[in-house]
């Protein structure tokens, strides 16, 4: 089980053992001492199994856990162990590897009590301890006790900034005529992405392709060496450069690539990162075409996508597009998410419905209650799947079937903000919490107004009634347009007037 790196297997054995008084030889004891602190106490990942090609592309070492396991295995065989140089490295190691607070200060204390038994760390000691110092001061500190000890440093310890020594020796290279692999690219990307300058990153990028271009054919010599795309495609994205993106992709796309992506795991990176560049730069028709053919064929649709796509859409309405959009936000149940509910129904509520066609009024409609259909849905579901309206969403939603004629349907559901019942005991529907946004008051006011609705008008006077110091609206001043647009009885009046003073007054 050690040699095929089964930690986790050959570390139940070794409990069972021990729990039946079986003695373990000192030899194999310190072997699993040291996988343990390497692979903190997990089997090796995936990735690193030679036979298993393909799972190189899929294991990405999240098999293993973030921080070093306080208190387990590795605190025991460390215990159990007789102490030197190695096991105390390997500790160090091991803690640095997979660092937290605690497990850092503790390689500190082990590394302190090394120098009091004049015991010399290893390299890979030394790498950890200066990885995770406290301060550029601490690790130059540490530097120092390093070179004291004739400890030779690797390549991690040289790699604080090595930027003009890279250039050189990819120079010396090139006049060699040796290629470049994906995975010397992909390191200069890191290199210059640390830096946070959108413009020498672009710069390394354009280079890199200009070598790339060249080339007669690009194959991947390294498991995920391939994500070099993906790194240069996030560049691209992050610079907002489109014809970059663009290039990218052409290369990638062409036959004399053969380092591919992993269908299920990174190339949607890719594309997700390209269909971001290309979501403010393309014309409307020609980011129709893209989406549709990316969407959910190749990428999901995150919520930042859909949130970029519903801006545009704003600026630049295209119902066919609109349509599909909110219909993927539906599937992807992205309505859990506040955002998604205002920025869609705000689209909605602000396009010229008179401008639609017979025939897309009525696919307008139908989505509109069906988005609201949808949020019903998830207000009557229980337990931590539960989405319960607000008085935000109510009104938002309520004005947005306003505006596609949906206008009984909208008054009833504007009514629920003032339903006590739908917010209180265990089948409550509607959250009291928030409440709706002014502006969207004011439209609904505005509809009732207009249509001479007193009744309609009235609701929506109590709901500013009730919201008054959060909207910063006047009750009284809400009443006056009521009296003067709708008819009404003079009793009506009366009331209408009464309710208002107690509210301005109150």
């Amino acid at each position: 089980m050690l040699d095929s790196k089964r930690v986790r297997d050959a570390i139940t054995i070794y409990e069972r053992m021990s729990t039946e008084g079986v003695e373990v030889s000192r030899d194999t004891l310190k072997r699993l001492f040291f996988l343990t602190c390497y692979y903190n106490g997990s089997n090796a990942p995936s990735y690193e199994e030679e036979e298993w090609h393909g799972m190189r592309n899929f294991g990405l070492g999240l098999e293993q856990p973030v921080a070093f396991e306080e208190d387990g295995v590795a605190d025991l065989l460390f215990e159990a162990t007789e102490k030197s140089a190695d096991v105390y490295s390997a500790m160090i190691a091991g803690l640095c590897k997979y660092p937290s607070s605690s497990a850092v200060k503790k390689a500190r204390v082990l590394y302190e009590k090394m120098k009091e038994e004049r015991l010399t760390p290893h390299v890979e000691a030394f790498c950890g301890l200066i990885e995770n110092a406290k301060s550029f001061e601490d690790a130059c500190l540490i530097c120092k006790e390093m070179s004291a000890a004739r400890v030779s440093p690797n390549i991690h310890d040289n790699s604080v900034d090595h930027a003009d020594a890279v250039g050189k020796i990819l120079q010396e290279a090139k006049k060699c005529s040796c290629e470049y692999s994906l995975s010397t690219y992909r390191e200069l990307l890191k290199l210059s992405h640390s830096k946070s300058d959108k413009k020498l990153n672009v710069t390394y990028v354009v280079q890199i392709l200009d070598n790339l271009e060249s080339c007669e054919s690009i194959c991947a010599a390294v498991a995920k060496e391939q994500l070099f795309f993906v790194d240069a495609m996030e560049i691209a994205y992050s610079a907002k450069n489109y014809l970059l993106a663009e290039r990218i992709k052409t290369l990638y796309e062409s036959p004399k690539n053969k380092a591919k992506l992993p269908e299920l795991s990174d190339e949607p990176k890719f594309y997700a990162y390209y269909l971001q560049v290309s979501i403010p730069m393309l014309s409307i028709e020609s980011l129709e075409k893209r989406y549709k053919s990316l969407v959910p064929r190749i990428v999901g649709l995150s919520r930042n996508i859909a949130h970029q796509m519903l801006d545009r859409l704003q600026r630049d309405y295209k119902w066919s597009l609109l349509r599909r959009v909110i219909e993927d936000i539906i599937a992807a149940r992205h309505f859990l998410d506040n955002m998604s509910v205002v920025k869609s129904c705000s689209v909605i509520s602000l396009l010229n419905f008179k401008l639609l066609s017979p025939d897309e009024r009525d696919e307008c409609r139908a989505l509109a209650n069906r988005i609201v259909d949808v949020l019903n849905d998830y207000s009557r579901y229980s337990g931590y799947v539960q989405k319960k309206w607000t008085p935000r969403t109510i009104a938002l939603c309520a004005r947005m079937l306003m505006a596609v004629g949906e206008k009984d349907r909208a008054w009833e559901l504007f009514e629920t903000i003032l339903d006590k019942k739908l917010t209180e005991g265990e089948d409550a529907t509607v959250s009291p919490i928030g409440y709706p946004s002014a502006g969207d008051v004011i439209r609904i006011m505005d509809n009732a107004l207009n249509d001479g609705n007193w009744e309609h008008a009235c609701i929506c006077l109590e709901v500013v009634g009730k919201y008054a110091t959060e909207l910063k609206m006047s009750v009284g001043h809400y009443a006056k347009k009521i009296l003067s647009t709708c008819k009404m009885s003079s009793l009506q009046k009366i009331v209408l007037k009464n309710y208002a003073n107690l509210r301005d007054y109150s």
